[in-house]
């Protein structure tokens, strides 16, 4: 292994010891990583020192993939989204509906999994779930129920609902720029929806019986 690739597996052990560790915020541990990477010289040069066109790719390729400019504009949807009262409209809308009554919120969480495998088909993962889970728990305190049995059903749904489309989940965009980076054919918007559907169903099943 090169010195600069040695260097860089030794900040990713660090990072992920500091992420469980949990004193450090991740968001501090990330920017600090990103700083080494950024200005430490390693054979000379950073690690993230831009290169000429026969080199590594350059920071301007790097930071502007198509696949990191969506992952960011979907966080500012779900910002959008909770900042300008839309969650606490559905909370709202939710909590009439249940009565006080874990009955009546039982099919309306099933509701929930629904719309949750559905926007997240369209929406970034992360961002559902961010959406969702200030309403859930919210939903859950106010009825005095626990928000555990919610909140997990709720990531893995949100996971299985953005596997049916290519900007349903960072994973698939990734993979995308990947692909074409190295001259093939880049998936189409639902190449992937008929495995989709049927991780998602599968999915939906276990956890309405689980």
């Amino acid at each position: 292994m090169t010195p600069d690739q040695i260097y860089v597996c030794v900040l990713v052990v660090l990072a992920l010891g500091l992420f469980i560790w949990e004193k450090i915020p991740p968001d501090i541990v990330a920017l600090v990583i990103l700083a080494l990477l950024f200005l430490v010289p390693v054979g000379g040069k950073p690690v993230l020192a831009s290169r000429g066109p026969d080199g590594p790719a350059d920071l301007g390729a790097v930071f502007g993939n198509p696949a990191l400019l969506t992952v960011l504009f979907m966080f500012v949807l779900g910002a959008a989204m909770e900042m300008t009262g839309l969650i606490g409209l559905m909370g709202q809308w939710f909590e009439a509906r249940t009565g006080g009554s874990e009955r009546r919120v039982l099919p309306l969480l099933a509701l929930l999994a629904l719309l949750t495998v559905a926007s997240s088909a369209f929406l970034n993962n992360t961002t559902v779930v961010v959406v969702f889970v200030p309403m859930v728990i919210g939903l859950c305190r106010r009825l005095q129920l626990a928000p555990s049995r919610y909140l997990m059903p709720l990531s893995y749904l949100a996971i299985a609902g953005g596997m049916c489309t290519l900007i349903g989940t960072s994973t698939n965009l990734v993979a995308n720029g990947v692909a074409t980076a190295k001259g093939l054919d880049g998936f189409s918007m639902f190449e992937t929806t008929p495995l989709g559907l049927c991780f998602a169903a599968i999915t939906t099943l276990y956890l309405a019986v689980g």
